[in-house]
């Protein structure tokens, strides 16, 4: 048995078949597989002896936690994968325009990549039978989702685009959870480029074109699956970062109105409740979010940072507590939090160990530095505290919190023109900040105001 792994981006067109061609020439069966996920990738196996289903079912098992972790889990959804036999691959061979040349970069890196399994449909519909001995109904649905993703895709890269959403639509609605689970796949690098283009309006303001970027992205994807609700969360994330509360809550609705345990959508809610000053509403929504999935901890975590910030210290300890049982053993998140839950509660010495943890977790993290800084001081060890403070400082040099954790140190080892350095500077960096000038004035070292201009 001979398999081969096309990687077909830089193949010119007709390039695949003419190497289809050549083990057609070679070998009595060749069979063309489908990658688990997109269409960049064609598998080729070619033998002498007809590939029987029969065989692959009865040796399934022995593969199964492997092939289950790429989505396959059963036979007959692997099986299906196989879309041409011998006799389509033969036929698809023949349209080869000319043959590959080993020796030399083939003009296609200079050009738009061709979508070389456009055509397989046509090819899958003249030879529907992949397998010698036959194969279940379920096999034949695989390979039908199959055909029409490339229908879907071979539409929308000649310009019929109302052909690739009514392509979407027969995967949305003919396939139940294989049609669905494959458009998933399918709208994954259209939302991950929304949230990076969403990230980058974030930071750069409401006149950034980046917004128009991330909406682009986020109505492709609901157009491309419009029974996910992956894409509606994603335009409920869009509209309340653009301050449009209303839009996002209708948006996370919309997308519980097809998951109603969707985790994303229900966080979702969460802020729009507390940006409306609502937070039985919002507690309401990050307890569904919980119920629904009991060994998440984000959603312990969140529900713990909720409660911290309605000053409910007691709450937020029971399900940060929960959150750090079930995250993995390096995440830190949930450690964090609770250190400062720790320390609302006065617990120093606990707050300590477990900043001591977090140091441990995520050196890097200037956060972890700066909290173990503030149980060093509220345990009266100044030293050590500000050390921690500079620290935090040195990794994360906008950690305003650690460079005033250092002032107070300053402050109150009695060094007042040390102190007074640190706060000017705060207020140098952050002129609104109310604290820095408290403390400046408690030091006897007001600023004088802006002049006028």
């Amino acid at each position: 048995m001979y398999v081969l792994a096309m990687h077909l981006r830089w193949w010119p067109d007709g390039g695949p078949a003419s190497i289809a061609a050549a083990l057609v020439e070679e070998f009595a069966h060749v069979q063309a597989w489908l990658p688990p996920q997109g269409v960049d990738t064609l598998i080729l196996i070619a033998s002498d002896t007809a590939p029987a289903f029969l065989q692959l079912k009865n040796r399934f098992s022995h593969a199964a936690t492997a092939l289950g972790s790429l989505g396959f889990t059963t036979a007959e959804s692997f099986a299906g994968s196989a879309v041409l036999g011998t006799s389509g691959v033969t036929a698809w061979a023949r349209a080869a325009a000319r043959p590959t040349h080993g020796d030399r970069l083939p003009i296609a890196i200079f050009e738009r990549p061709t979508l070389h399994l456009g055509l397989f449909p046509r090819w899958m519909n003249e030879h529907p039978k992949p397998w010698e001995d036959g194969a279940s109904v379920h096999v034949q649905q695989t390979r039908s989702a199959r055909k029409s993703i490339l229908e879907m895709l071979h539409a929308a890269a000649t310009g019929h685009i109302e052909g690739a959403f009514e392509a979407a639509g027969r995967l949305s609605t003919d396939y139940g959870t294989l049609g669905r689970d494959a458009l998933e796949a399918l709208i994954a690098p259209h939302l991950l480029d929304g949230r990076a283009a969403l990230q980058v309006a974030s930071a750069a303001g409401p006149a950034s074109t980046a917004w128009d970027n991330a909406t682009r992205f986020a109505t492709t994807a609901r157009m491309l699956a419009p029974k996910s609700a992956l894409p509606r969360t994603l335009q409920g994330d869009i509209a309340i970062a653009q301050g449009h509360v209303p839009k996002a809550q209708e948006h996370y609705n919309s997308a519980l109105a097809i998951d109603p345990a969707h985790i994303p959508a229900l966080e979702g809610l969460a802020r729009v409740a507390r940006l409306l000053n609502e937070p039985v509403r919002a507690e309401q929504a990050l307890r569904d979010a919980t119920r629904h999935a009991p060994r998440s901890w984000r959603a312990w975590h969140n529900l713990g940072v909720f409660h911290l910030e309605q000053g409910e210290p007691e709450k937020a300890l029971k399900a940060v507590e929960l959150a750090t049982g079930l995250a993995p053993e390096d995440e830190v998140t949930p450690y964090l939090v609770l250190t400062q839950i720790l320390l609302a509660l006065e617990q120093d010495g606990a707050a300590l160990l477990r900043a001591e943890q977090c140091v441990g977790l995520a050196p890097d993290n200037g956060i972890a530095w700066f909290l173990r800084g503030r149980a060093h001081y509220s345990l009266g060890r100044m030293n050590e505290a500000e050390s921690d403070f500079r620290k935090a400082v040195l990794t994360d040099s906008d950690l305003i919190e650690a460079r005033s954790g250092i002032g107070l140190v300053r402050a109150v080892l009695g060094d007042t023109t040390g102190a007074t350095k640190v706060f000017r500077d705060i207020l140098k960096r952050d002129p609104d900040n109310s604290a820095a000038r408290e403390n400046l004035r408690r030091l006897g070292s007001i600023p004088s105001p802006p002049e006028s201009e």
